[in-house]
This record gives C-alpha cells, structure tokens and sequence, in this order.
C-alpha cells in the first residue's frame, strides 16, 4: 500500500433503506498517521496458508460464509492450504481479540478468467465454518445495479496489508492494515496505459497506489444515501513501481459480476444473502 491517507470520521448506524446491516465502519485507533483504525474496517480479510503467516492477498466478506477476492491470488493456491483470517489489524500478533481464522472449503474462479489478459479476474472463497458478525467482523455492502461511467471522479478506499515500497521487497512486510483513496479514472483515460473493458475500474491518484500483496483487496465506495461503505471493485493489477509512476491501477468491477456472486453463493450456502440497498 504506497502513501496512505487516514480519515477520523466515524459512519453512523442508519441503514434503514439497505436490506440488512453491512458497510460500517468503527472509529478505530489510529496508529501514527498511516495505519488505518484497529478493527476500522469489519470486511476486510486477509489470506494466509496453513505453512506461512505471510499474507498474500485480501479479500472482501459479503456473507458470513462468502469472501469476494481476484482470481489470480489462487493460481498456485489450493481451498485445503488456504486460511481466511478474519477481525485482523496486525496479522502478526497472536493477542488480537477480534481476530479468528478459518479454512476454506472451496474456491470458485471465475470460469473465464484469463490469466494472461487479466480479464474478469473475480473469485469467491468459501468458508468451511461460519464467520461470526460482531462490531469487528461484517459484510461490505454489495452493488445494487452496475457502477458505470456515472463512478468518474468518485473515491474509493482501498485497504490491505500490502507492500508501501515496492523498492524494498523484503524489508517492507506489513504487518497493520494500510488504508488510502484512490480517484476513479474513466476507461478511456484508463486506455492509454492498459487494455481494459466495462468490467474493470481504473484508479489513479498521484503518489498513491495500492501494492503487491494487496490483490483482491476491497476497494469500496462511501454511498451518501445510505452512509455505508459498498464494494466496487476488487484489486487487480498495476504497474509494479505502485504509486511511483502516473500510471492507473486496475481491478475488477464487483458490479458486472452480481448475477454470478448470487448465483454461486446459493450454490454452496443457500441460506446465506448480501446485503444491498
């Protein structure tokens, strides 16, 4: 995660028009001005395997078995050495109470992502027990119909666990949450440096980029009708120098893929729901 912003502000708790509780953030501590708040952000995950405590990616939980994360975390990555952790701040300490972790029972690629290409790099991980909600732990709010052209000039927050210097490879092992805002471009600004379709958002802000280790990482969206924080887009890819050069990052548009989320999310746990607007 390069150069990071901090907020203060805590969201309230109307959500009166979303179809159940998710989005919220907690007025966290803040930790010398460029972690984000301890337990700020109840729905970020981050993934781990049962060799290593390194975390190699993020994720999103949507449901109390569901977390929403890139395809290309797991190209070399199976659901039986996969560990979901979950209420992390410091992914390295042991005396975190909100902290818990669980192994997957699957994980579902997206059928036609391309590895080469990147395209609809979305994956959902399923967990083998149930992820408890509590003031520390919940959904992101999901989409309630497609972020398009109308998201231009939006922030979003990206958060994760990250590299902040991509010069310093080994060195540089975050071990706090990292947050920072990123400004949404528009896919044809997007397209002078990458290839890129409707089902990716584009992010750029000087100096400021997410990083190696954040992929899959939620990027979410501050909603003013309802004052919860939304998943647009999951971390994609980027130029390996991060937020050293003014070129875009990518990820992957949530929104295109709501049907296929639903559909598999039924699949496996038909009990489980999203909450959206």
């Amino acid at each position: 995660m390069k150069v990071i912003l901090v907020s203060f502000l805590f969201i309230g708790v109307a959500w009166g028009n979303l179809s159940c509780s998710c989005g919220w953030r907690n007025a966290g501590r803040i930790v010398g001005g460029k972690d984000a708040g301890k337990n700020e952000y109840p729905w970020i995950v981050a993934f781990q395997t049962v060799q290593s405590t390194w975390t190699f990616c993020g994720g999103a939980i949507v449901t109390p078995w569901h977390v929403v994360t890139a395809a290309h975390c797991f190209e070399d990555v199976e659901a039986k050495d996969l560990v979901v952790v979950v209420g992390a701040h410091d992914v390295n300490s042991k005396y975190e109470y909100a902290s818990s972790r669980h192994r997957a029972e699957k994980i579902i690629i997206h059928p036609q992502y391309n590895s080469k290409t990147t395209v609809n790099d979305i994956a959902i991980v399923v967990t083998s027990t149930e992820i408890k909600y509590n003031k520390f732990v919940g959904p992101a709010c999901m989409p309630s119909g497609v972020l398009g052209n109308e998201m231009v000039g939006q922030m979003l927050k990206a958060i994760g666990w990250g590299r902040y210097d991509p010069d310093r490879p080994y060195a540089d092992r975050i071990k706090k949450l990292k947050e920072v805002d990123l400004e949404i471009i528009s896919t044809q600004e997007c397209k002078k440096h990458w290839s890129v379709n409707a089902a990716q958002i584009c992010t750029y802000t000087p100096r400021k980029d997410t990083c190696k280790g954040d992929s899959g990482g939620p990027l979410t969206w501050l909603d003013p009708e309802t004052n919860r924080f939304t998943l647009a887009a999951v971390v994609s890819y980027g130029p390996k120098e991060c937020g050293n050069v003014a070129v875009p990052g990518v990820n992957t548009n949530v929104s295109a893929y709501l049907k296929w989320i639903d559909y598999h999310i039924s699949q496996t746990k038909s009990q489980a729901k999203t909450c959206h607007k």
